[in-house]
């Protein structure tokens, strides 16, 4: 396998021995990316929240009033009431291209260094997964898409009977292809719910051993920890789980599920990049 273009650092994997394991032992990994990986790797603001609140700038100031209290309510699925809010009311005036557009519709790569490594990952024949509904993924590595519309071609791809993309579990938005199928409210939530095929790959990639990126102290993806606690609660799936977080993320207000292991993968954001790359060089060194 090619090992070249890793841009490593100095980290020893054997400081973490359940990782090291899995990355030895498993012929495939999911990395699963949520929102916190997607703000890296374009260098935007866009988390849930600030990718909602982006809305008020095209909606009367009544609505954006009404917007407002809806991501300040503290009920379980505030984020998702205020996401189905904004989506209603620019589809409604009309502004909804223009506001997703401007958002996530407008996202580029700025973290090369962090590109490099997911490049990385696809080099070791992983498997990525995200609940982001941008690009950024496949600007990054040049792979393609599958979304949950599409779960006969992603069970072969699980299965080795065709290519790898990067698999959208809930959703894009892709102006220029005219795809829109985004999951994020309660509607939205419904029919995927209801999506047999969609379930079936959720319950598929449950069963792998996963490595979760971008996943902050506060859990303000509610499509990433939706999965999590799907997987873990529904499912009762005991497959370690790895949480990559930064040093001082864990103890500020998220509980992880018995089957997740925290990994500290250095001080800052920038360590991210090496830190993957260094997973990627171990298990392209161990599967060879």
């Amino acid at each position: 396998m090619d090992l070249g273009g890793l841009n490593l650092m100095s980290i020893n994997l054997s400081y973490y021995p359940q990782l090291q394991s899995a990355l030895k032992q498993n012929a495939s990994i999911v990395y699963l990316c949520g929102s916190g990986l997607s703000m890296a790797l374009g260098g935007h603001k866009y988390n849930w929240p600030n990718w909602i609140a982006a809305a008020s700038e095209h909606v009367s100031a009544a609505d954006a009033e009404k917007l407002k209290v809806l991501l300040d309510s503290p009920e379980e699925n505030a984020l998702i009431t205020a996401a189905g809010y904004a989506i209603h009311k620019t589809k409604q005036n009309g502004a909804y291209n223009d506001y997703m557009n401007e958002t996530l519709g407008s996202l580029t790569v700025k973290d090369d260094s962090l590109a490099s490594s997911f490049r990385s990952i696809n080099r070791a024949g992983d498997f990525i997964a995200t609940t982001n509904y941008d690009l950024l993924i496949e600007q990054a590595t040049g792979l393609d898409t599958y979304t949950y519309t599409q779960s006969g071609n992603i069970l072969k791809s699980l299965k080795g009977d065709s290519e790898r993309k990067v698999i959208h579990l809930h959703g894009l938005y892709d102006a220029s292809c005219g795809i829109d199928d985004i999951i994020a409210d309660t509607s939205q939530y419904d029919t995927v719910i209801a999506n047999q095929g969609a379930q079936f790959i959720q319950n598929l990639l449950s069963t792998n051993t996963i490595i979760v990126i971008g996943c902050g102290a506060t859990v303000d993806d509610p499509n990433l920890s939706g999965f999590l606690s799907f997987a873990q609660k529904q499912l009762g799936i005991s497959v370690p789980y790895f949480y990559l977080y930064k040093d001082d993320a864990i103890g500020t207000g998220i509980a992880l599920p018995d089957n997740f292991i925290p990994v500290p993968y250095g001080d800052d954001y920038g360590k991210l990049s090496g830190f993957l790359n260094e997973i990627a060089l171990y298990r392209l060194n161990h599967l060879a």
